[in-house]
Order: C-alpha cells, then structure tokens, then sequence
C-alpha cells in the first residue's frame, strides 16, 4: 500500500499505512465526538463558524472541486513544515483499531499532503504515540484517507498531529475505529514516544508588544525601589497589563487610550525620580528595541568602543531623554572623528500594526534633536573608515543640554580592508525601473545603493523588449523595441558588476505571449524568436551570457517553471537561470528543476526546517545565493544575521525584499505606512512624505535596517577574508565555525555580531 514505513510497538507490531478510501467496516467513535484544534485554522477559503464540528460529522468534501474551498473542509497556513492538531475527546476510554483522516493535495497550489503522528492518551495531559505516517514522498492525490491501522490501543483522547509539507495541511474528516480487544487488558507502552499537547501560542500584537515591553521597563525600575508610591505604581501596572492584553485593536480609539494610558504612568515615575536634571544620555546599542518612553538603565556604559576594517562601515548610538514636562531641543556635535563618523537621528515610524519604529536615519539638521516632554531620541552615529590610515581615533560626542556631558567615542581602523567589489552577490530587488519612489531620483538611489555593496541589477517586466506585434503562427512581427530597455541596462550598469537578473513575470502573462494557450506550439515559436533576439541584442551592448540571468517565475518550482526552464534550456542552453524556491515544494519537483537551473536562491528562512532539500541544491554544483524578505516590522539585526547564515550554508549571494517598495506597487510614500494597501517594506526614505524638519541636504535617507544589511555584507566579507587566510595557513577554521554558530545561535543579542567581527579583524591581524 501506499505509505507503507517502518514499524512502531504498542502492545503488537503496528504498520503504517495511507488507509484507502473505502467505507470502515469498524464503528467510528468520532462520529459526532467534540475536538479541539491548535491552532486556530487560519486559511480563509475554507475557516468557517463550522469548524469545530465537521471533522467529526461523517461528511466529506465534494470531490467536484478543490478540498481547501470547501467549507466542509478544515485548514491551516502554517510556518514551513508547521504543525497543527486535532484531538478528539471519545467521552470515555474506548477500544481502538485504527485512527485516521482525510486530505488533499494539489502541487500545483504548493498543497501537498500532511505528514502525521498519531497518540492516545487516557486523559489531556499525556499521549503515547502509536504511530507515524511520513507522506513527503508520495505520490500526491487529490483526496486520500493517512492513518494507522491494527492497533490494539485504548484510551480517551486521540491525537492527530499534522505536519505540514510545505505551508498548507487541509482535512475534511477524522474517524477513530472501534477495536474488538478488551481494554482492561491494555497496558501502557512504556517505550512508546510520550507527547503533551501542542499549546497556543500567546499570538499578540506588536503594538501590545511594545507598550508590555514599556510597562517592563517601568516595573523594573519601581519594584523594590522603596518610592513612597511604589504600590501605588505596582498597581497601575498590574491594572495597564490586564488592560493591554484585551487591546483588540492596532490603531483607534482603543488602542490610542492604552498608549495615553502607559504614557501618563511613564511620566509619574519620571516626575517621582528625575530629580534636577532635565536631560539624560547613555549608550545604547543600535540595533536593539527602542521606545519613546526608553528608561535610562541602572546600570549602562558611557563609552563607545568601534572596531572596523578599512573601506568599512559601523554603527553606534546614543539615547538622550527629556525628563521634563516640555518639549526640549537638545544640542549635539562631534569633539573629533569628523572625518570617520556623520551624525544622524533616529525617526519613530509609526506602523499598521500599532508599532512605532526607530527606523528613519535622517541627517542630524542644525547640530540638534528635538524632543516632546519624557520622550527618548536617539542620535546615530555612522562610521565610514574609508581610507583612514590604520590607527586608534579618539574623541566625543557632546550634548550640551542644562547640564552638559560628553561621550567618548574611539575608532579603531585595523589593516585588513574591505575590497570595493565584495566577493559576495548583493541585491535587493531594487526596481529602479518600477517602485514609484525612485522615479526622478534614480541616479541618487544608483549612488546609494552602491555605497551599501549593491553589486547585482534586478529588474522587472517593465523594462524588458516585449513583443509587440505577432502573427497568428506565432512568430515575431518586426523588430522589438530596446529603446527602454537599454536607457535602463545604462543607467544601471555601475552596479551591475555580478550581472543583471530580470525578472520577466511569466504567470501573469506577457504582451505576445498571452495571444495563445500556455506552451501550445505557438507559444514555443514565439518564445524561441524573442528570447534569441533578445540575448542577440544583449550581446550587441555588452552583455555577455555571464552578465545576464533570466528569472522566469518567483518564489515557485512549479509545473510552468519546469517548463519554461526547460524550453529556455532546447532555446540557448548557455542562458543562465535564476529560482528562488520558497521550501515548500516537493522533493520529486525540486529534483525536476535541479538540473535547469544555474542559480538558485533559496529563502534561507524556509530552508531552516528543510536542510535535506537546501542540500539538493548545493550538491548540484550550481551557484547558491540567498534571500530573506524583510518587512518593515523585522528587526533590523535579522538583516544583518542573513549575512552570517549564508555564510554558515554556504551561499555566495545575499538579497532580500526589497529596497524601495510602499504599501503596494504604486505607493511612493515610504514613510507613511498607511499610504498603500499594506504595510511598507523599503528599506530607505525620500524626501516624498518627509516631515518638514528632515533636512533636504540628501535624496535618499538610509534606515536603520539598510545600514544593518551593509554591515552584515562587510560581516561576510571579514568571514571570507579570515577563511581565506586559515585555508591557505592552515590556521584553525573551527574556530571561525564556531564563532559563526555562536552569533546565530544570539538571535536577540544586537553585540554579539559586532564583538565577532572585532574578534575577526583582531585575527586577520595576527592577534
């Protein structure tokens, strides 16, 4: 049979098997049985009032059209090979034969039948497993019954734990076959797997993250302070806490009292504790969290310490509150280090999701920040080493408010420098000739981009020679038109060192192509014509086969990417072809791609769950890059920890998504996030939207996830540097390994990765 495996014991040998869809003989206990499901379904086409009762109903999906459409049908949207679970309560301990459900699959909808573990336990808190069916390389069908059969169980509850290969897991019905055997006679298994039941997870929302994390803050520094209110404050914090976890909303009324709330208790305990001093300042790490009501911790440091290599890029901050109850504007300037560091000021987005970002980087205007009554700004401070001679550089930032200080800030430069073409592919799916932001500015974005190590052009549909005239054969009617395409291959050569990618759309269709059916004859002829005339002109303008890559589809390995892949490959084999695979497709389609593709691309997020399948692709021998896509809610250390694990996997590319998009794809205002239909992704500023006190002295404004992504490149480059000389000495690599491992395995650690890289420069410097 189909999902035939290995073998698991519970009280007799039990086979595993993909039960075939004929009706059970055995009673079905289920039927009509209550269940519970975490998590909560989550695919809308399907999630309905109803199911919490049709799994257990006796009745099937309609065979006519998809299962996931179905309401009759339960689903979830899971993390990349997530788990769900039903657990049925059979009311009272019962005899079992044989547990199973109902799926579906459908590839071409990247739905692929769930694995599953089944268990039985005698109350909610225990499950023993008593078997185990692994579907990831069957054949998938349309609708097929997975379970486990002959089983001489007994118990109360029944688990049905799914795990989804790929994103999705769908089921239409559960059933629990009655056994024949005694119960009484059933003994637990002792060697058997033990499971608890998976919990929901406490889903909140960033706005209740942050405003929690501000009552965090205000409680740590309240409790066991001794004020003469500190029950009084205690108090109020349990009462906000209870209040926050209610907040339904992100934005409106509810959510605008909550944060009016937590405000008026910060400044309380600003009144109680400030005593003379009306502004304080400490270092801060600048890529941690950082809120408006930041408190100045207990316990901090007041010197900033900055290793770099030459041509090399860092970061450091600084936290400046007002203590009072009026708006402040605080004088700041550098002592020193002119040459190496620019000032800038950390701007609050505020976000869809209720947030407020410490995003925006504008360029410090007039030498000082302003700030509202007991809010925190902070000033930014970028180091370009550049050509600097290796040294220690000393000097300070002051801040020259009612009781002025001075924050010593040193500059190491070490010998090692980073080379101006990084030996690494960097992108961002940039779309200069797209993302409305950049229309007008494109020359500054060009500049900028290549300041962050920018190396390959990614460009889109809109700039590509489509056919525009074509006869009823299929075949190309006069020329095409270049005209744009190559003003756009102009503009974008200086970063075009390691190639242009175009990423030409193909499932929507294209001018020409969609006068006929899909790969029909026709379709093939004319792809034939314009794809030879369209790398025939390249040539003309300099752009050889390793200058050029071709990226039919995005984030899929499906059927049409197989065929079009495969149609380039008969049309000019020597056209390079780019994939980004998402993870969630299946081996045996992978395996069809793999020798189609020359560089592959993988979100190496996805690939955390699926190491076998991101091996498939390395052992191809083909180029392997990476990417991540990277909203504006990610923290910015996320972008720069991208880096470190490709370079841990073994990727000598790094993009993610992407540099300038809005809310959708005619949004141009990048710092309102509720301009578009979504929330923004773009990684920079314009001055479009810009408030009124952002100097206009620069066209693109960096944000703090932009600067994060250059300095993970310049990790990168260190690691490669420090490599290169262990191979070649044979010095202790595992070290490097190590170090490696150590800083992804700090995911929330915003030092960690800048405490490696000096520890690599000390390194590459003999020490």
């Amino acid at each position: 049979m189909q999902g035939t495996g290995l073998a698991w014991r519970v009280g007799l040998l039990v086979t595993f098997v993909a039960v075939a869809p004929h009706a059970p003989a055995a009673e079905n206990l289920a039927r009509g049985q209550p269940y519970t499901l975490v998590p909560a379904p989550s695919y809308s086409l399907c999630t309905d009032e109803g199911d919490l009762q049709q799994l257990t109903d006796g009745r099937l999906a309609a065979d006519d059209q998809q299962m996931w459409v179905q309401e009759g049908c339960v689903g979830w949207k899971l993390p990349v090979d997530g788990e769900a679970e039903v657990i049925v309560d059979l009311s009272q301990v019962q005899a079992i034969s044989a547990i199973r459900f109902r799926s579906a699959s459908g590839p071409n909808a990247d739905v692929y039948l769930p694995s599953a573990t089944f268990a039985v336990g005698r109350d909610r808190s225990t499950f023993r497993v008593v078997g185990r069916v692994n579907t990831r390389h069957d054949r998938q069908l349309a609708r097929r019954w997975i379970g486990v059969e002959d089983l001489r169980a007994a118990g109360r509850f029944v688990m049905v734990r799914l795990r989804a290969n790929g994103v999705f897991a769908f089921l239409d019905e559960v059933q629990v076959l009655a056994g024949e055997h005694d119960v009484a006679a059933v003994q637990p298994d002792r060697e058997a797997e033990v499971l608890q039941p998976l919990q929901e997870a406490v889903e909140r929302t960033p706005l209740q993250r942050r405003l929690l994390r501000d009552l965090a803050m205000i409680r740590g520094r309240v409790q066991g302070s001794g004020m003469l209110a500190e029950q009084e404050l205690l108090r109020r914090l349990d009462e906000l806490e209870g209040r926050i976890e209610a907040v339904d909303e992100t934005t409106g009324e509810e959510a605008d009292a909550a944060e009016a709330a937590v405000a008026e208790v910060h400044a309380d305990l600003l009144g109680m504790v400030r005593g003379d001093a009306s502004v304080v300042a400490w270092r801060a790490e600048p890529y941690a969290p950082l809120s408006p009501r930041e408190l100045q911790p207990l316990e901090h440091e007041s010197e900033i310490e900055i290793v770099l290599a030459r041509n090399a890029h860092a970061s450091a901050a600084v936290n400046i509150q007002n203590l009072t109850d009026g708006e402040v504007e605080v004088p700041v300037r550098l002592e020193g280090l002119e040459e190496l560091v620019t000032l800038r000021e950390a701007r609050f987005i505020p976000t869809r999701q209720g947030n407020l970002l410490a995003d925006a980087l504008p360029l410090v205007d007039d030498g000082a920040i302003t700030l509202p009554p007991h809010e925190t700004g902070q000033v930014w401070l970028s180091v370009a080493s550049a050509e600097t001679p290796p040294g220690r550089y000393e000097g300070a930032l002051s801040i020259d408010a009612a009781s002025p200080r001075a924050v010593p800030v040193a500059v190491t430069v070490t010998e090692a420098r980073i080379p101006d073409d990084v030996p690494i592919a960097t992108y961002s799916w940039q779309y200069l000739d797209t993302w409305p932001a950049l229309q007008g500015i494109e020359k500054e974005a060009i500049a900028d981009l290549l300041a962050h190590h920018t190396n390959v052009t990614v460009l889109t549909s809109n700039s590509a020679p489509w056919p525009q005239e074509v006869d009823e054969e299929g075949n190309l009617v006069g020329d095409l038109d270049f005209a744009e395409h190559d003003r756009v291959v102009e503009l974008c050569r200086p970063m075009s060192r390691r190639g242009i990618m175009w990423f030409c759309g193909f499932h929507g269709g294209q001018p020409g192509f969609r006068e006929f059916e899909w790969m029909d004859e026709r379709w093939r002829r004319l792809f034939g014509q314009w794809l030879r005339a369209w790398v025939a002109h390249l040539h003309e303008i300099g752009i050889g086969y390793d200058d050029f890559i071709f990226y039919p589809l995005d984030e899929t390995i499906d059927e049409k990417f197989v065929e079009i892949a495969g149609l380039t490959r008969e049309v000019d084999p020597k056209v390079r072809i780019f994939a980004d695979p998402l993870a969630r497709d299946s081996d045996a389609r992978l395996r069809q791609a793999l020798p189609l593709v020359d560089v592959w691309c993988p979100n190496l997020d996805a690939y955390q769950r699926r190491p076998e399948q991101l091996a498939m692709i390395r052992d191809t021998g083909a180029t392997v890059w990476s990417y991540m896509v990277g909203r504006r809610e990610r923290p910015p250390l996320e972008y720069r920890l991208h880096l470190w694990r490709a370079w841990r996997d073994g990727a000598t590319g790094a993009g993610f998504w992407t540099y300038a998009q809005g809310g959708d794809w005619r949004d141009d205002d990048l710092w309102d996030d509720f301009s578009g239909r979504g929330s923004d992704y773009g990684v920079i500023y314009t001055l479009n939207g810009a408030p009124e006190d952002v100097t206009r002295a620069e066209q693109i404004i960096p944000g703090k996830r932009w600067e994060a992504w250059r300095e993970g490149i310049e990790d990168w480059v260190c690691l490669w540097l420090l490599d290169r000389e262990l191979e070649a000495g044979g010095g202790d690599r595992e070290w490097l390994q190590a170090t490696v491992g150590e800083v992804l395995a700090a995911p929330d650690d915003p030092s960690r990765a800048s405490e490696a890289r000096a520890q690599v420069l000390q390194r590459l410097a003999g020490g």
